[in-house]
């Protein structure tokens, strides 16, 4: 009786990661496919660019977005190292993730992460759910941070407890993922590192923009106020994440931000050229770690009942 309850079990277990690989699979199809369609997209609607004055800053800002990527990769390396043996798998998956963030509708990048870690681990669908919402929330209270202590307006007494405030809330989101058997110590120590990263992650952001703004001949804008303006925009970009392509959120924030700076046609092209360099970088960073991945992990049966599995996160059952 018990070997037949066993049998069953597996077999609806296998059939469930049958089902997760086909949707992982065509995901990351539908993402080349639409990203295809992006850049031909974005092509047209910059046909009359003098590239000549933006091939340095375009490259530039590539090795800043692979530095982005990778910091922002070890950060989701050690969310998930409490739940699961990491390895190469974790590469190929983050770089399919990358490729899924370009679909429409937000969610596509949460929904196929989960479908990618249910295929090949044996980590429960609903913890990969839970640390993307621990990884967009913390993104998200780090670029508020970033924002109301850039807000001229308010009072500096005003400013800096309400940005202290934010950090805190994305150090305690990054407490609480982690085992309570590990030493509080360690576990404030590791959350206020990954804080400290994602900041790192929006001036790099910020960098790209400042980069960018240079190059199309914008002045009077320092690279710690073109952090803050990235902030302002890619995190009302991120809050608003369901609304697809973000409807020229963006576009429309940094036209308003930068009307100081910039006529707003110039804010426009800095905008579209900015979407294609994310492009670029999806595909290029994302495809290349794909095949690292692949070509490394070729050969690795990845048995979801040899994975080695430790406590699990407070509060999230596994």
């Amino acid at each position: 009786m018990i070997e037949q309850l066993v049998v069953h079990w597996a077999e609806r277990l296998q059939a469930a990661r049958k089902r997760w690989k086909w949707l992982g699979q065509a995901l990351t199809a539908a993402a080349f496919l639409y990203i295809v369609v992006l850049l031909v997209y974005s092509g047209f609607q910059v046909q009359e660019i003098n590239w000549r004055l933006y091939w340095q800053a375009g490259l530039i800002s590539l090795v800043l977005y692979f530095i982005s990527l990778l910091i922002q990769f070890f950060v989701w390396l050690r969310m998930i190292s409490f739940h699961n043996k990491t390895g190469w798998q974790d590469v190929v998956i983050y770089t399919r993730v990358i490729l899924l963030r370009r679909l429409p509708g937000g969610v596509w990048h949460w929904v196929g992460r989960t479908a990618m870690y249910t295929e090949v681990t044996a980590i429960p669908g609903r913890v990969i759910m839970v640390g993307n919402f621990i990884e967009w929330a913390m993104l998200i209270l780090v670029a508020i941070a970033i924002v109301i202590a850039g807000l001229d307006f308010l009072s500096v007494y005003l400013r800096l407890p309400l940005s202290l405030a934010a950090l805190s809330l994305a150090g305690m989101l990054g407490y609480s993922w982690q085992p309570a058997s590990k030493h509080y110590f360690w576990r404030s120590a590791e959350a206020i590192m990954w804080v400290a990263i994602y900041a790192a992650a929006w001036l790099l952001g910020g960098l790209i923009f400042y980069t960018f703004f240079l190059a199309t001949g914008g002045e009077g804008l320092t690279w710690v106020r073109a952090w803050w303006v990235w902030a302002v925009s890619g995190g009302s970009g991120m809050v608003l994440f369901i609304v697809p392509g973000g409807s020229g959120i963006r576009e429309v924030l940094l036209t308003w931000v930068l009307n100081p700076y910039l006529p707003p046609a110039a804010v426009i092209l800095m905008a579209v050229l900015i979407r294609i360099l994310y492009i670029l970088g999806d595909v290029i960073w994302g495809s290349l770690g794909l095949l690292l991945g692949l070509v490394i992990s070729r050969g690795k049966k990845l048995s979801p009942g040899n994975q080695n599995q430790p406590p699990p996160t407070p509060g999230i059952k596994s």
